[in-house]
């Protein structure tokens, strides 16, 4: 009889211990997973305050742009373009009352020539960019056998000699950008 009661006694004992070993492994992983739990749902509400931010400054965007198609549409009502065809360029080239003066609007991805192809202005892109945030035009000045001029990133207000001619970049906006072309006096 005392086998059997030192085998149960040491079967207990042996239980006792796989239930205490038990035990610690689920404590351990408890603590380790929730350590690895509150890890993860700080990285989560990190990122979800960055997106939250990043919506607030997109929608800002589009608010702002909603605002200047809706501008563009007045202009485009109150000065209409002319038809493909048609003997004025469909390009809103404005002449000045000066005949040194030309001022041009280009679409990204086109090109404009004045006074009489002497000078030609392409627009490559608008960034919006910067801080504060800006339009910024990328584009080439250039002329027949010259060197071409780049304007990388200019703001408004820009202006560069090129071929007796200053190209000042006089507006800009998500897709267009305004140029002033004046045909410098070479007595001054």
């Amino acid at each position: 009889m005392s086998t059997l009661m030192e085998r149960l006694v040491a079967g207990l004992i042996a239980g006792a211990t796989l239930v205490g070993v038990g035990m610690a492994c689920v404590a351990y992983g408890h603590s380790n997973g929730k350590d690895t739990n509150d890890g993860l749902v700080n990285y989560l509400r990190e990122k979800n305050q960055e997106f939250e931010k990043t919506e607030v400054q997109l929608r800002s965007e589009v608010s702002s742009l909603k605002l200047e198609l809706q501008g563009a549409k007045s202009a485009a009502a109150a000065y209409p373009m002319a038809a493909p065809g048609s003997a004025s360029s469909d390009l809103a080239t404005k002449p000045s009352p000066s005949i040194n003066v030309q001022r041009v609007t280009l679409k990204t991805g086109e090109t404009a020539q004045l006074f009489g192809g002497k000078i030609a202005i392409s627009l490559v892109g608008i960034k919006f960019e910067g801080d504060p945030l800006r339009h910024k035009v990328i584009g080439v000045i250039g002329s027949l056998g010259k060197q071409n001029k780049p304007m990388d990133s200019v703001d408004v207000g820009f202006a560069v000699v090129f071929e007796g001619h200053e190209v000042r970049l006089i507006s800009s906006d998500t897709f267009t950008a305004t140029f002033l072309v004046t045909h410098m006096d070479e007595k001054i």
